[in-house]
């Protein structure tokens, strides 16, 4: 597979192809991902370890963007409404245990794992001694407003705006492009809110009324807010039954051990 792992395919691979080219990565890739690994325990020179801080986040961060992208690969989210209903219970969630507890600050700020993102914090070296070194941001702000993102994905798709659709369609901006831009929009100001407070902000509040704000938004100005809110993912109904069809083969299978 010389040179094959670096260039787009001319065309959709079958799954024993695409097998094959993932298989042929995956040695690399393990060998590079221990070595990252290996690295981090090591640990920043503020708990002992021979790291500097910067070196510590950007393994941190190296460790946290693999984790993000392979949940990515495997949430896939049931419906729009379901996805409403868990941004909006996150929201909720994020913001009593930020504003009414020091428990997701204590978290964030005390438990070294790749569960976060670390950037260094805007004037820390005035205070780094009173203050914890890193904008802090959890890796549930990226996966769970980015599954919903996906789900805005699929509906372009079924609509005919991922490609393929008609010149006004193709104008427009996507369902993906909108929820791109309020994920950027929402971020831009938890840090705003963040810098400005000089206290921990919970970043789905400023997240989730963004992306589902202009959601709504974009399908109510075009006349498509039936189909936004009824819309169901067809990668998740497939998944599902992958997934049925998988219990029903190992019911099969323990049925036949027991006859046997």
């Amino acid at each position: 597979l010389p040179g094959e792992l670096f260039r787009p395919a001319d065309d959709e691979l079958g799954e024993e192809r695409e097998a094959a080219v993932m298989n042929a990565g995956a040695a690399p890739a393990f060998a590079v991902s221990l070595a990252v690994v290996a690295a981090y325990l090591q640990g920043p020179l503020s708990t002992g370890g021979p790291l500097s801080l910067p070196a510590f986040a950007a393994l941190n961060d190296s460790l946290g963007f693999g984790i993000v992208m392979t949940s990515l690969g495997v949430i896939a989210l049931e419906s729009f409404a379901a996805a409403a209903a868990l941004l909006l219970g996150l929201f909720c969630y994020d913001a009593f245990f930020v504003f009414k507890s020091d428990v997701m600050l204590t978290v964030a700020t005390q438990i070294e794992a790749p569960a976060k993102f670390l950037w260094a914090a805007v004037g820390a070296g005035a205070d780094a001694g009173s203050r914890y070194p890193f904008s802090v941001l959890g890796l549930g702000d990226v996966v769970v407003p980015g599954a919903f993102v996906g789900l805005l994905r699929e509906l372009d798709k079924e609509q005919g705006r991922a490609g393929g659709g008609s010149e006004e369609e193709a104008r427009e901006a996507s369902y993906f492009q909108v929820g791109l831009g309020a994920y950027a929009a929402g971020l831009l100001s938890t840090f705003a809110a963040n810098y400005l407070t000089k206290s921990g902000q919970p970043a789905l509040v400023y997240i989730v009324p963004s992306l589902l704000l202009s959601a709504v938004a974009t399908a109510a100005s075009r006349g498509e807010l039936p189909s936004l809110l009824e819309f169901e993912s067809p990668r998740a109904a497939a998944a599902k039954a992958s997934r049925d069809a998988w219990r029903e083969e190992k019911k099969r299978e323990r049925e036949e051990k027991r006859r046997t």
